[in-house]
């Protein structure tokens, strides 16, 4: 049985109790003829009105806050802690406290309701059981309190603003990641790449005539008025490793699989960049937030680095959205500043294909049935389960 359940049986019987009261009220009255009886009535029909009124008055001097550690493990109990205080004369022995559970990285959200009482000018404690099924960073919010008089005439809304927030770790494993040095990238190499464009303009790649899609800074209009047509340049690829890891929070149409998809997906993705540490290969990782609407990206060098990132990346937001994180990430840039990215993904995209003429891309997929290796228009896919990714995923060429 839920607490509004039991709320709304002790409103019931307290009503009947009170219609009882008032029936006796009369039959004392009409069997005794004394004003006594009047009294008595009139008393069991004020009082309640009364009780209601200051319980409605009172009850705005209800105040909650949550607690919680700010770690967690998944599958795993935890405790929340709810205070309930009040400030004022009237004690509350019937109240409900509504508290929604959002996991901000899955989008899964459960909502609990807490039967508590609270004695006039002090404070009490609720325990809150919680079990988190998906790692991600946990969103516990106090919605507000409902609270019942003694009458049961009346359930009072009080709104309340508590939030607390704990992160719910995700599993790692151990794999082998190998960086193929030859066309990696950074800004201030000295040699370029002679087999793919790159994003530097200080150095040309090639000459081409020119495709929808190529942006304006691109074309050589000397050379364009020379041969009577629109000529672009390629930009220079230097030769050094940039990596960029890129976790997908959109999609186009949410599954029942998205939570424990997107949980696989933060674990390789967790896995490798801290294999990467481990070897020392300075690397990016970025993602998209649906709620703030924001692309992010830090650059990694140290697993120190990466655990102050851990809580905007277990918070990152998903949504419904036909542009890729690849898309957003290229909103803002004329060309892609990586030599490889590394995309933690539950579906193929587009994007992914488009960006394969200009820098190496690998696309790790979440999939129902896992369909292992292949070559997807230029992009290297590597398809793996939920329940077996670790070892579907040992090793990775990057």
């Amino acid at each position: 049985m839920t607490a509004l359940e039991t709320l709304t049986i002790t409103q019931a019987k307290s009503r009947i109790l009170w219609g009882l009261e008032l029936i006796l009220c009369v039959l004392f009255y009409i069997f005794t003829d004394s004003y006594a009886g009047l009294w008595l009535l009139a008393i069991s029909l004020v009082l309640p009105v009364v009780e209601m009124i200051g319980a409605e008055i009172c009850a705005k001097k209800l105040f909650g806050t949550l607690g919680i550690d700010n770690l967690g493990e998944k599958q795993k109990d935890m405790t929340a802690m709810l205070k309930i205080k009040t400030t004022g004369l009237f004690p509350f022995d019937r109240i409900i406290a509504k508290i929604k559970c959002e996991n901000l990285l899955t989008g899964e959200a459960e909502e609990y309701e807490i039967l508590a009482s609270a004695p006039a000018k002090t404070e009490t404690l609720q325990q809150l059981q919680l079990k988190s099924r998906h790692c991600g960073k946990l969103c516990l919010n106090l919605k507000g309190f409902l609270v019942l008089d003694y009458f049961g005439l009346r359930k009072t809304k009080i709104p309340a603003d508590s939030e607390k927030m704990t992160l719910i770790t995700p599993n790692t494993f151990g794999l082998q990641v190998e960086v193929v040095y030859g066309e990696n990238a950074v800004l201030d190499a000295e040699e370029y790449s002679m087999s793919k464009a790159g994003f530097d303009p200080s150095e040309t790649f090639a000459v081409r005539e020119y495709r929808a899609g190529d942006h304006i800074h691109q074309i050589h209009w000397k050379l364009s008025e020379k041969l009577d047509g629109l000529i672009v340049r390629d930009y220079g690829l230097p030769v050094q490793n940039t990596i960029l890891l890129l976790l997908e929070t959109g999609y186009p149409e949410k599954s029942e699989e998205f939570p424990s998809q997107m949980e696989k997906l933060v674990e390789c993705l967790v896995s490798v960049s801290q294999e990467m540490c481990e070897q020392q290969i300075v690397h990016s990782i970025g993602w998209y937030n649906h709620k703030e609407q924001t692309y992010s990206s830090a650059e990694i060098d140290s697993l120190e680095e990466f655990t102050m990132i851990l809580p905007e990346l277990l918070s990152a937001v998903p949504g419904e959205d036909g542009t890729s994180v690849l898309g957003h990430y290229m909103e803002q840039r004329e060309q892609c500043e990586f030599a490889h990215l590394v995309l933690f993904t539950p579906y193929l995209t587009a994007d992914a294909s488009a960006l394969a003429e200009r820098c190496l891309v690998t696309e790790v997929i979440c999939e129902k049935e896992p369909r292992g290796e292949f070559t997807e228009e230029g992009a290297h896919v590597i398809s793996v389960s939920t329940e077996n990714a670790e070892a579907e995923l040992s090793y990775l060429e990057i």
